[in-house]
């Protein structure tokens, strides 16, 4: 089982979708998050230790009417990063930046690093112009780094 994969792809589907129990099952029992907060940058970051407290946290981030898009994600066998925007309907835009280890698939430990900013309105739907082979093709996967190449950058 150590070989298993993180589901990035599922994880990100699972954001935009506000799925909340499919992201709580890519977390382990013990897992630990640690919430930074960038306009307080003095402030001791939240930790929060466990599913249950995890399942809190999450309800939390989506109790409000808000539009979730995950904008950039990478993966490796033991890290992943990701980053999401969300607009609240007040104009409200925070910015979510994750990056946490993995094991055996599921999530141990991440941090969140979260920003917020004013935006200039809802975000532009993704599907206006629709080509044939977008119509059939996949959402693009996770772009997936092999940690022992040379010269493989994540920037």
């Amino acid at each position: 089982m150590s070989a298993a994969r993180f589901d990035l792809h599922g994880l990100s589907r699972a954001i935009e979708a506000s799925d909340l129990d499919y992201q709580l099952n890519l977390y382990a029992e013990t897992a630990d998050v640690r919430v930074v907060d960038r306009d307080r940058p003095r402030a001791t970051p939240e930790v929060i230790e466990g599913k249950p407290a995890i399942r809190r946290w999450l309800e939390k981030v989506y109790a409000a009417e808000t539009t979730h898009l995950v904008m950039n994600s990478t993966v490796s066998p033991i890290r992943f990063w990701l980053s999401e925007e969300c607009h609240r309907p007040d104009g409200d835009l925070i910015i979510y930046t994750f990056a946490a280890d993995v094991l055996m698939g599921q999530i141990v430990q991440e941090t969140v690093t979260l920003t917020r900013s004013r935006s200039a309105g809802p975000p532009a739907p993704r599907d206006l112009e629709v080509t044939p082979e977008d119509a059939t093709s996949p959402r693009p996967r996770a772009r997936v780094v092999e940690p022992d190449l040379p010269g493989q950058f994540l920037g």
